[in-house]
């Protein structure tokens, strides 16, 4: 059927290299298409690859006419919310995850190698599907390369990569923010791709940062620059970084440490040794919570990653400027 509606209606198609993964995305109409490209433009490939990981059609069932996926699904409800649905059958070839309330549903094959990214309607999809498109299917291509999503921030200086963990609200994007502003370089703020462990590499997936509260006055040099300007109360500052920060915006970086994060509400900066326990708990879960289905396979990799690289925490201090001043010094000096 997406086939079918995409030879009907037309759309464009594009190639995205995040890393070993490759995906086609084949957008039926220009409605999502407006939606889904401006976060992974930075990895749009200008010329048809050899080789693809799979097939996305991405299709907007009020924009295109397109009937929406069923009510009834021959999949049991996930039990944590009744308007969320959950399969996840490596073996059998079929994943879906889906979010009922929000009207949208990510099927894919893994047989065939071929999804289907289907909303109720476009316009009303929540904010963060534009900042951090297709989430879920990167997710489940990142397993048939062998390489995995996780939810940290990364950052550049000198040639020494390192990624920021930490739950929602800990300051990782801010002090993301912060490091471009001083010069630093990032492979993303929120989702890196992480290959390997012994010598673990990190690839940029999307080129957007979130900002919100005291953020937004205390960096305004990058808060100036966000793309929802109208945004609600709730919704945070989105800045695409290939706009206005582009050469310090890097589709591959080495990492060499994991830095717990977490706002401290005192004037000066805290950056010290902990152990990988204490990393774990704040990577794993939250990356987990975020994708859903193959928790087992992701606990494992990250676990790989955490128990091959240094970790540390760092209690931030009030002003994000002397977070990175004092977080350069260390990393000039202990990496």
């Amino acid at each position: 059927m997406s086939e079918e509606a995409w030879k009907s209606q037309g759309g464009d198609r594009h190639y995205y290299r995040i890393g070993p993964v490759i995906m086609s995305v084949i957008f039926v109409g220009d409605n999502l298409k407006n939606i889904i490209d401006p976060a992974l433009q930075h990895n749009r490939l200008s010329e048809i690859p050899e080789k693809i990981t799979a097939t996305i059609y991405a299709l907007d069932a009020a924009a295109s006419g397109v009937t929406a996926p069923p009510v009834e699904w021959p999949f049991p409800v996930d039990t944590r919310d009744h308007f969320q649905r959950i399969h996840w059958k490596p073996d059998e070839g079929m994943a879906l995850a889906s979010d009922e309330t929000r009207g949208i549903w990510n099927l894919f094959n893994m047989l065939d190698r071929k999804g289907a990214y289907w909303v109720r309607n476009g316009d009303d999809l929540p904010s963060w599907e534009a900042g951090a498109p297709l989430r879920i299917f990167i997710h489940w291509l990142s397993r048939l390369e062998n390489v995995q999503l996780v939810h940290a921030a990364s950052l550049l200086l000198d040639g020494q990569g390192i990624l920021l963990t930490g739950a929602g609200g800990s300051g990782k994007s801010t002090t993301t923010a912060a490091a471009l502003v001083s010069g630093w370089h990032t492979a993303g703020d929120d989702f890196v791709l992480i290959e390997g462990s012994d010598q673990p590499v990190g690839y940029c997936i999307y080129d957007t940062v979130k900002l919100s509260g005291m953020a937004l006055e205390a960096i305004p040099e990058i808060a100036g620059q966000a793309v929802n300007p109208s945004r609600s109360a709730d919704d945070k500052a989105r800045i695409h970084l290939q706009n206005f920060y582009y050469s310090q915006l890097i589709l591959k970086m080495p990492v060499s440490a994991i830095f717990s994060i977490k706002i401290g509400h005192a004037k000066s900066t805290e950056i010290y040794p902990v152990s990988k326990a204490e990393v774990m708990k704040a990577l794993a879960p939250s990356t987990l919570f975020m994708l859903r289905t193959g928790m087992q396979e992701a606990f494992m990799q990250i676990t790989a990653l955490v128990n091959h690289l240094p970790c540390y925490h760092i209690k931030l201090g009030n002003n994000p400027f002397e977070v990175i001043n004092k977080l350069g010094k260390f990393i000039k000096k202990t990496l």
